[in-house]
């Protein structure tokens, strides 16, 4: 007789077998051997289960002394098996290892002889009960069945090959059984419905083991065989949920499930494995309607299981309809199953079968009018303009996210990409048909449509990857949406048809470039400011001439007046820079905040950066300011101050020395009641002339180059149309660019043009100026508004969220990055953006816009329903007023706890940027905001608890995060689609990157603003690892010897920021050379050594660098000789900047053919006494920095010599470093370069 421990045996026996076969000198004839005993076995396993659980085993003396013996043989085999074959392997001496696997093979061969005696008995066997089993021992048992049903469906005796079909129809069939009940199990809050399944279940489990088990031992028998064909055909049926009576079961429990947002995944496996199920037998002749019915049969079921919380009266009787519908079906395909097909069977079972499909389509548009949440077409109509290139933006995200293997649930991966194929026929077919936009009401009215449908299937391919609706839900939108594409494709045709002979434009393509980009230059950047001379003086006068005492000068004028600009000429004018030892630059703004104030002016008097200062309070900071000024004569521009806090709040910070400091104000209100605190002088502002509006119109216009005679009269019109405002001046030179030489086009401008209320004329210019903005710069445009008005734009950052938000078109020949820095420069050129800041390549490193400018972008942004800017006061009164706004993009201006907590669930919102704060978020900002694709958190505080919450978001493609986080979680690898990286890490400055990070194939920029910990991981290819979208990469931590692991796992990266520890557990050691010359795409390369103290560098590897680097940066290391000429040899160096650089002998030499294209140059607190150069060095030097070099004793006079020199800084260095400049400046000036600036504080 069979016990437990027989069964247990047979288990210890298979899993010593197994660690054989892991054996790595493991022969082949042995391994052999071992997988025909482990078949055999698990048969054995299955045959003890089954016979432990009959109820008549005990009767039949003959099987239960087979048994028995079979046992004892185990038994024995099993006490020496594992330890004579490790012998046999290791020594290859086999001879106990052969002796008791063929006594075992023997005795099994033997008890299978005594079962094939007893056959008769064990079928009947099949149809007398069993006894109960715990669910535990249903689930091992059906493993062991599923098992044993694979080996005999891949056996290749010829025999058991006959019901191979039938084999492996049932292992799929126990699969799904196996599955159902351990989902339901765990689900189901009515145990008797759950109990009778398990019977049922149970038993036909039970007669698929002993079906197979009798395969296996009969495969010999060809009379048995069939017998048993026969019996598993007739098993099949049984099975079969579509059997009378069996359908019902399956719902009964289905019904009874409580399932979670959670569960989606499951529910959805599940459902369509069960659908298929009942399907599975439909002849192919009714191919074209059970596609049909499968979804409809998926989605009804699917509601059964996950109905609507608010399904009560109506639902309960759409519930009955339900379940009724999917009783018929199954009803209609048993009958179909069993009826013998003839050409009127096949006809009677079609009609029937529609018939079944209207009941469905029936059903379906109830639950869709009821439950389902249609968007309206406003809720997806963003910018207009968002043409063809939006779409190319949508196809490539869902191209990534299918190639990307995403979680998608059973069958809604199938309507996804049908998606895809509907709207990239949609966009062949916008391509074949219409080529262009005109003004025509009907064509624009299709556009928005279509712009509309397209940002639908957007909304719902994404919700299809995340778990907050359910996957019925799902598919009925993605269904509606591919019918909303092939209307749309209708419509278009019979309008393109309709206007074939007209000219039309319909499409903007974002991915061609406006020609204008290729005329950007720096030049048109940086030109001088036309006008304001003789204001200039006066301001100049007023700030360096008069009392020593601490005075206010206000410069006051209406919005496009151009105060700035006045401002920004007396504030680079180098008489200022000459007089005053520190200038400060702050912008104010109506957004004025305390605390960015007073960093931004601190960060340009001191090195410090934001991120030295993050744990300052408000408190030390202002006292760090002061203490920067004290003795010093400053001057301080505030510009754009719109009421009296500012200056309240920040005048402690500006002492009076008694040395004629200064502070510039820029404001649009006369007069404040700080005139009562200080000695205050107010200069009003003038229009500019006529003839001074001509002139800045001409210069904006055509540059250097001369006006057309016959555009003479209409440009001063237009420059009359002006009323003096020189930003109206400018915007309308932007718009009379595109087409300069046009006399019909300057007609239209000036006609546009009205001549109302100067400030009310800039708003009609900015429309006007904006209509005829290129489609694809619109968004980039409208963007700008996002950012405060005192807040210097980060020029990189900018077109990373571009690039991130899909406005910048994807081409195959250029890197977005390069593409969106040309849209900013068309921005540029349309005098739309101001340059703030420059790189020291010279390239653009800041913007800003103008504060008008900035509020038509919001009010535009708001209009097209693009962007929108949230203030805490929107919900003082009403925390639900959250409820009305549906952008697309939005901005917060303070607290977001009451808009995320008055806000639906899984909202349509696709960007998030947080303007101010420092406040904490919690899970329900996530939970809220989940179809998110930009999330720039920057300025709030995240704790590392926040961050597994924040994986939820797996549609981001642009992250930045700032706060206490030690470490990334693993699961950021489920941020398949993320781009741009970005995480602040406060105090310690370190963080851990995990080695999932090497699967997220998307990324492009990582920017660690800490000490990055990257984990290599274990795996077992490298290729595997390697990164070949990553361009940027910050701060990295090397180390050692796997530094060149993790370079050559970035094959691609142009720009890395690294350091490189001299001790502790990450130092270099061995490592005697660092090649990054094996990135051959590397540009920028910023170096840091860690170790020693303030001055004793640290002992570190020689570099290799690759010669295309362009740019430069070290740090607090030791550079001999040789080293220095290394770098000088590059020929591609462009910039150089030299930190706490300790030099041999203290000399920096510099050999001739050296630096031949070095631009700029800057030392900061390096150690080394003279500079050895040659008569010309550095022939194309423009920029020359040298901060608390204060062993240095002059800069050589060679440097006269260099005729490229724009600027010299001088800061903190010994009183005849700045004797030498003097010098320089003036032997510059006396040849000419009129240009250069000399800077010493």
């Amino acid at each position: 007789m069979v016990n437990s421990s027989f069964l247990a045996v047979l288990v210890s026996t298979t899993e010593q077998l197994a660690r054989l076969g892991d054996e790595p000198s493991l022969t082949d004839p042995m391994k052999d051997q071992i997988q025909k005993l482990q078949m055999e076995l698990n048969f054995l396993k299955m045959f003890s289960w089954c016979w432990l659980k009959f109820e008549e085993a005990g009767k039949n003396v003959k099987l239960n002394f087979a048994i028995n013996t079979i046992s004892s043989a185990v038994e024995v085999a099993n006490k020496h098996l594992y330890s004579a074959g490790l012998w046999a392997i290791r020594t290859k001496r086999g001879r106990n290892w052969r002796l008791l696997t063929s006594n075992l093979l023997k005795n099994v061969e033997q008890f299978k002889s005594e079962i094939r005696k007893n056959c008769n008995f064990l079928l009947n066997f099949l149809l007398n009960s069993i006894k109960s089993s715990t669910t535990v021992e249903i689930y091992d048992f059906m493993d062991i069945i599923i098992m044993n049903l694979k080996d005999l469906s891949d056996t290749e005796d010829e025999q058991i090959a006959s019901v191979y079909k039938q084999t492996r129809a049932l292992e799929e069939k126990l699969r799904f059984i196996r599955k159902f009940i351990d989902f339901t199990v765990k689900r189901c809050y009515e145990h008797q419905k759950l109990e009778d399944s398990l019977v049922h279940l149970h038993s036909c489990a039970n007669k698929v083991a002993w079906l197979s088990f009798l395969c296996w031992v009969n495969k010999n028998d060809e009379n048995m065989q069939c017998r048993i064909n026969i019996m598993l055909s007739d098993l099949h049926k049984e099975i079969w949920p579509c059997a009378p009576g069996i359908t019902g079961m399956y719902l009964e429990v289905l019904k009874a499930l409580k399932v979670s947002a959670s569960d989606t995944l499951l529910v959805a496996e599940i459902v369509a494995d069960f659908v298929n199920f009942l399907l599975e037998n439909l002849p192919a002749v009714f191919i074209d309607r059970i596609e049909i019915i499968r979804e409809g049969l998926i989605i009804i079921i699917a509601f059964l299981v996950d109905s609507p919380e608010d399904c009560e009266d109506d639902g309960d009787k759409l519930l009955t309809q339900a379940d009724a519908i999917v009783t018929e079906a199954a009803s209609l395909f048993y009958s179909i199953f069993l009826e013998e097909m003839n050409e009127n069977v096949v006809e009677e079972k079609k009609f029937l079968l529609s018939e079944v499909i209207g009941k469905i389509e029936r059903f379906l548009e109830v639950v869709k009018k009821f439950y389902v949440y249609i968007p309206e077409a406003s809720e997806f109509y963003s910018l207009r303009t968002h043409g063809i290139g939006y779409i190319d933006f949508i196809l490539e995200n869902l191209k990534k996210m299918l190639k990307q293997n995403c979680k998608f649930v059973p069958f809604v991966k199938h309507k996804v990409v049908m998606v895809q194929e509907e709207l990239q026929s949609l966009r062949t077919f916008l391509t074949d048909k219409m080529d262009g936009q005109n003004e025509h009401e009907e064509l624009k009215d299709l556009w928005r449509r279509t712009i509309n449908v397209a940002y639908h299937a957007e909304h719902v391919t994404d919700l299809s990857l995340i778990s907050c609706s359910c996957f019925w839900y799902s598919i009925i939108c993605l269904s509606t949406v591919i019918q909303e594409i092939k209307i749309t494709k209708t419509e278009i045709e019979n309008i393109g048809n309709k206007h074939m002979k007209k000219p039309v434009i319909l499409i903007a393509n974002m991915n061609s470039m406006h020609p204008f980009a290729a005329q950007a230059s720096n030049s048109r950047i940086d030109e001088a400011v036309i006008g304001f001379d003789d204001e200039a003086e006066t301001i100049i006068n007023r700030l360096t001439r008069g009392s020593e005492q601490l005075e206010i000068v206000s410069i006051i004028g209406m919005p496009g007046q151009g105060k700035t600009t006045l401002a920004k000429k007396v504030y680079n004018h180098p008489s200022i820079c000459y007089h005053f030892i520190q200038c400060v630059w702050c912008c104010v703004s109506q957004e004025y905040e305390y605390r960015s104030a007073l960093l931004e002016m601190l960060c340009n008097v001191t090195e410090l950066s934001r991120h030295d200062t993050s744990e300052m309070s408000n408190d030390e900071l202002a006292n760090r300011l002061r203490k920067c000024l004290i003795g010093r004569s400053y001057l301080i521009v505030m510009d754009d101050i719109w009421d009296i806090r500012p200056w309240s709040e920040l005048k402690r910070s500006f002492p009076d020395n008694n040395n004629g400091s200064r502070i510039l104000f820029t404001s649009r209100i006369q007069k404040f009641s700080w005139q009562d605190e200080c000695k205050c002088y107010f200069h009003t502002l003038r229009p500019f002339h006529e003839e001074e509006c001509w002139q800045l119109l001409k210069q904006k216009t055509f540059h250097k180059d001369e006006c057309p005679q016959d555009l003479v009269e209409v440009g001063m019109e237009i420059a009359r149309k002006c009323k003096g405002l020189p930003l109206s001046i400018v915007l309308v030179a932007g718009i009379l660019s595109r087409s300069k030489n046009s006399l019909y086009w300057w007609k239209q401008i000036a006609f546009n043009l009205s001549s109302s209320h100067p400030t009310e004329g800039s708003m009609d210019i900015l429309e006007l100026s904006y209509k005829h903005l290129p489609d694809h710069l619109k968004p980039c445009f409208l963007y700008l508004g996002a950012f405060s008005g005192s807040q210097k734009i980060r020029a990189r950052k900018m077109t990373l969220l571009w690039i991130s938000e899909g406005f910048i078109g994807r081409t195959d020949q250029r890197r977005l990055e390069d593409v969106a820095m040309e849209c900013l420069m068309d921005l540029i050129n349309h005098s739309l953006v101001i340059v703030s800041e420059r790189s020291s390549d010279g390239g653009i490193k800041g913007c800003q816009v103008h504060n008008l400018l900035r509020e038509f972008c919001i009010m535009k942004a708001k209009e097209e329903k693009f962007l929108q800017l949230i203030y805490q006061y929107d919900f003082d009164k009403d925390p639900s007023d959250g409820r009305d706004i549906d952008m697309h993009r939005l901005c917060f201006h303070g607290s977001l706890f009451y808009f995320a907590d008055s806000h639906r669930i899984c909202s349509p919102v696709h960007s998030i940027i947080f303007a101010y704060g420092m406040e904490f978020v919690d899970y329900c900002f996530f939970r809220t905001f989940r179809l998110l694709k930009v999330l720039d958190m920057e300025r709030l505080y995240l704790k590392g608890s926040d961050l597994d919450a924040l994986m939820l978001l797996v549609h981001l493609r642009y992250l930045a995060i700032s706060g206490s986080i030690r470490r990334l979680p693993s699961s950021i690898a489920n941020l398949w689609n993320l781009e741009t990286l970005i995480v602040i890490r406060r105090l310690p400055w370190s963080i851990d990157l995990p080695d999932t990070i090497w699967q997220m194939k998307s990324l492009r920029h990582v920017n660690a603003r800490a000490f990055a910990n990257v984990s290599l991981g274990d795996y077992e290819f490298e290729e595997l690892c390697q990164l070949e979208n990553v361009h940027t990469f910050s701060t990295v931590l090397c180390h050692g010897r796997d530094t060149e692991i993790l370079l050559r796992r970035l094959p691609r990266l142009r720009k890395l920021s690294c350091i490189i520890p001299e001790s502790g557990k990450h130092q270099v050691g061995s490592c005697k050379v660092l090649d990054f010359s094996i990135l051959s795409e590397l540009e920028a390369l910023d170096l840091s050594c860690m170790g020693g103290t303030e001055f004793s560098t640290p002992k570190i590897p020689a570099f290799e660098f690759p010669k295309v680097l362009k740019k430069l940066t070290l740090f607090k290391c030791f550079l001999p000789t040789a080293a220095i000429s290394a770098i000088g040899q590059l020929p591609n160096l462009v910039v150089l900047k030299l930190r706490n650089i300790d030099f041999a002998k203290h000399i920096l030499y510099v050999e001739d053919g050296e630096f031949l294209n070095l631009k700029f140059l800057a030392m900061h607190h390096s150690e080394f006494e003279r500079w050895a150069v040659p008569d010309e060095p550095f022939p194309s030097l423009e920029n020359l920095v040298l901060t608390d070099c204060t062993k240095l004793k002059e800069i050589p006079s060679s440097f006269a010599d260099i005729s490229t020199l724009k600027m010299i800084k001088i800061r903190g260095c010994c009183p005849s470093v700045e004797k030498s400049a003097q010098t320089i400046y003036e032997e510059q000036k006396d040849m000419g370069n009129g240009d250069l600036r000399l800077i010493c504080s």
